[in-house]
């Protein structure tokens, strides 16, 4: 195929639109992994604790679902923080094998903290780029959000 004039040709974009992508998932995680030591988590520990912020109470089985973590996994690290005080267990009135977790105020103070280092990290990244340029990143990101499966 001839390259188009004005760039590379489209498969070769896709490829460097995804190499990038990659990159700066690496990137998240690399700081995720760093923020979270600063506070004492795991990286997993963060996600747990940043689904919890954005859902509010969840049953484990939702948690297991939403987060694809095997239930025995799910335990251990709910365990770990339920001993750091930062999500606490509540059982149904109704269905006692119905366990919820939730943050507490200490939890919804840590996931407040790591939300404000994400985006002091992204307004770092995006410096100088212009109002217009990220409503395109937004939407494009928007777009690839809700075509991909989850």
């Amino acid at each position: 195929m001839k390259k188009q004039s004005g760039g590379a040709k489209p498969e070769d974009q896709i490829q460097q639109v995804s190499k990038l992508l990659l990159d700066v998932l690496k990137a998240a995680i690399d700081s995720t992994a760093r923020q979270a030591s600063e506070l004492g988590l795991r990286p997993p520990q963060v996600m747990f604790i940043l689904g919890l912020h954005d859902e509010g109470r969840l049953s484990m089985r939702e948690v297991s679902r939403k987060m694809d973590v095997h239930p025995a996994v799910l335990t251990r690290q709910m365990d770990r923080l339920v001993d750091k005080g930062l999500i606490e267990r509540t059982r149904d009135d109704a269905d006692r094998r119905l366990v919820y977790v939730s943050l507490t105020k200490q939890g919804i103070k840590t996931a407040e903290e790591v939300l404000a280092f994400y985006n002091s990290r992204i307004e770092e990244a995006l410096y100088g780029v212009g109002p217009a340029e990220k409503e395109t990143l937004r939407r494009v990101l928007t777009l690839m959000k809700e075509r991909l499966p989850e």
